[in-house]
């Protein structure tokens, strides 16, 4: 578990942020406010559930967001203001509960759902509808 405000405000980081393959939850802002971060945003397998204002405001993070299957709830502003994430956001079918603004102020250029069963939304996770592809899985 990375604790609340672990990381918050840190500007130490150089490179990609690796996480422990035993991590299971990332709590509330464990890296709010961090930047200097380089590539993509992976989340280990062993993830299940990613708190409130995890990464909020942080920057360096590039392309695409990776999400476990392990994942289960994704909570509120979890990701928002993460601007340079800007490549493609796969949900995958573990997800059950995304809540506000999640997504708010990321530049994904695409958000595919892999659905197996409904997911429960808040209503508004912070995409535009436009850039939201279904696909059952």
């Amino acid at each position: 578990m990375i604790s609340n405000y672990s990381f918050y405000n840190c500007s130490g980081f150089d490179g990609t942020l690796k996480l422990s393959i035993n991590l299971k939850y990332i709590n509330e802002h464990a890296f709010e406010n961090c930047f200097n971060f380089v590539g993509d945003l992976i989340i280990p397998n062993s993830v299940v559930e990613i708190k409130n204002n995890a990464f909020l405001n942080c920057s360096g993070f590039i392309n695409d967001l990776l999400i476990p299957n392990s994942l289960v709830i994704i909570d509120s502003e979890t990701f928002k203001n993460c601007s340079s994430l800007n490549g493609t956001l796969t949900i995958p079918p573990s997800i059950e509960k995304i809540n506000e603004n999640a997504f708010l102020g990321t530049n994904f250029s695409k958000l595919i759902f892999l659905v197996e069963n409904s997911i429960d939304c808040s209503e508004s996770i912070g995409f535009p509808v436009d850039s939201i592809v279904n696909v059952q899985h």
